[in-house]
């Protein structure tokens, strides 16, 4: 009883020390930001980055203030010292792709999907040996596993969030938003340590190291949707060639205007649009006259939606996939899965989808399994989860095969 208070206290303790420890440093953070905003700079900077075994990355772009969305800091973090990178003044930043790209360099991230797309997307970078700290607390059983409250939780260090959606193009930048980029990164590297540990002793540290593979491996291309980002409850199976038409017409003029979609028009404004019964040019102005960008396209608009009623394609299209979907044998599997996947998660006590995404449960239903040969077949597994989970979803599926009579 005495040796477990004792770990206790001595572990509340080294946490304070630990967070207290940050906190000076965060103290004297403003003197210790190096800023990189030459090409000469970025080449010194390669080259003291090319001797280190890991670092810690972040970006911030201007997704929500551009269409053709850019890479508007880079900001990394070794154990000693804390750099930004200004891709905006040196423009030319491939130069990077020594240390981003190098397998020997770990680079730690947190929820990296959007950093590693948009290096690759802006400048052809691919970032390999990733460690990403959101999904190692996911894969913990966080149930807030945001930057903000890991970093509260290890080191009991406040965050602000008070810029997260600023306007990171903008030139000039104040120094109170170049220390708040960099505390992105400053505390990633302790956080990794401590996340690591945890992962260790649940014998899950495997997991975290194939998700992060693929994440880094498939995650740097931004897929375009094939399917309507509408659901069936939003919006009938008739509507959806008009939600679609909008949707693209809306795309087109925010690509033209450089502006996020979601500025032109909400989606919200485009399935009320849609789902109007008696829309006429009256209806359409009230319920647009929140997108003063729109108020001006009206007439285009209201002739779009027109010729979108006339067609069927999508409607059948759309009663195909209902069709295959509601198939008896599908729906069964998909049950099983979702049944399965919960009981794991409550098991595991980890989030529902990281024991299957709705993706790979719609996929295995859709696959013949008749042996544990052919889940090891389905590519989107993960190995893990088919070491852990393939022989009972192997004998879920062959079940749902039994012919109902």
């Amino acid at each position: 009883m005495i040796s477990k208070m004792f770990k206790h206290y001595t572990s509340i303790m080294s946490k304070w020390l630990n967070g207290l420890s940050l906190i000076q440093k965060q103290s004297r953070l403003k003197e210790n930001i190096i800023l990189v905003d030459t090409e000469r700079k970025l080449g010194k900077l390669v080259g003291h980055l090319e001797k280190e075994h890991e670092l810690a990355l972040d970006t911030e772009g201007n997704s929500l203030y551009s269409y053709h969305a850019k890479v508007c800091l880079i900001q990394i973090s070794t154990r000693k010292k804390h750099y930004i990178i200004d891709p905006i003044k040196i423009k030319e930043i491939s130069c990077l792709k020594k240390i981003l790209s190098n397998p020997n360099i770990e680079k730690i991230l947190h929820g990296s999907a959007y950093d590693i797309q948009m290096l690759y997307q802006c400048s052809g970078i691919h970032i390999r040996n990733l460690f990403d700290t959101q999904i190692a607390a996911s894969f913990l059983g966080e149930s807030k596993p945001g930057l903000a409250c890991l970093v509260k939780k290890y080191f009991g260090v406040h965050l602000s969030k008070v810029h997260q959606k600023s306007n990171w193009a903008i030139r000039p930048l104040p120094d109170e938003m170049l220390e708040y980029a960099i505390l992105d990164t400053v505390y990633l590297l302790p956080l990794a340590d401590r996340l690591r540990e945890e992962l260790t002793l649940k014998e899950r540290m495997e997991w975290v190291k194939e998700e992060c593979e693929y994440l880094a491996k498939f995650g740097k291309e931004i897929k375009k949707k094939n399917r309507s980002p509408f659901s069936n409850r939003q919006i009938s199976d008739s509507k959806l060639p008009i939600a679609a038409a909008i949707m693209r017409f809306r795309e087109d003029l925010a690509r033209k205007m450089d502006l996020p979609p979601f500025r032109v028009m909400d989606k919200k404004t485009i399935l009320d649009i849609a789902g109007s019964r008696n829309l006429d040019m009256k209806e359409l102005k009230r319920i647009t006259s929140k997108s003063p960008i729109i108020q001006k396209h009206l007439e285009e608009i209201f002739e779009i939606i027109r010729k979108a009623g006339k067609n069927s394609a999508g409607v059948k299209h759309a009663q195909q996939i209902c069709k295959k979907r509601s198939d008896r044998k599908f729906r069964g599997k998909t049950e099983k899965l979702y049944i399965f996947r919960n009981r794991m998660a409550e098991q595991l006590k980890i989030e529902p989808y990281l024991v299957l995404s709705q993706k790979q449960i719609l996929t295995l239903a859709e696959a013949k399994v008749t042996t544990a040969n052919d889940i090891l077949d389905i590519k989107c597994l993960k190995n893990w989860q088919k070491e852990l989970f393939g022989k009972e979803l192997c004998e879920i599926l062959k079940k749902v095969m039994t012919p109902i009579h």
